[in-house]
């Protein structure tokens, strides 16, 4: 079962409506709509929201969505917040390489910008 899936089963368990959780998102309905129907990805702010608003912990509504039950104390719990660390450590280099790049091309598009203006110029 897909994420769009299990929150769209929780939602109507605790019984809100799309629009609530659309309203406390700060989206309109058919923005949340995309979300239940799996059109592009969620965000793991928008995750905590519907999380909070359900009346749990992000962890608890990802190991809902995963079919885990939550470990109570103990190394479980520290393993699924290092595991939960890395995945953002993962994101964070993911985003860095994304930034060189960018600027790595800016850098070349204004050399190549450089290099036309020299070559318009007569000789």
């Amino acid at each position: 079962m897909q994420i769009k899936d299990k929150i769209r089963i929780i939602r109507t368990q605790k019984g809100f409506s799309q629009e609530n959780v659309a309203e406390h998102l700060g989206i309109d309905t058919t923005n949340y709509g995309r979300i239940e129907r799996g059109d592009g990805n969620i965000s793991l702010e928008r995750l905590e929201k519907i999380a909070e608003l359900f009346g749990m912990k992000l962890v608890e509504l990802i190991a809902h969505i995963k079919g885990e039950t939550m470990p109570t104390q103990g190394s479980n719990w520290d393993e699924e917040i290092q595991f939960l660390r890395e995945q953002l450590r993962k994101k964070d280099q993911q985003i860095d390489r994304i930034l060189d790049l960018s600027e790595g091309y800016r850098k070349d598009k204004e050399k190549l910008e450089e290099l036309i203006k020299e070559l318009e110029q007569p000789h």
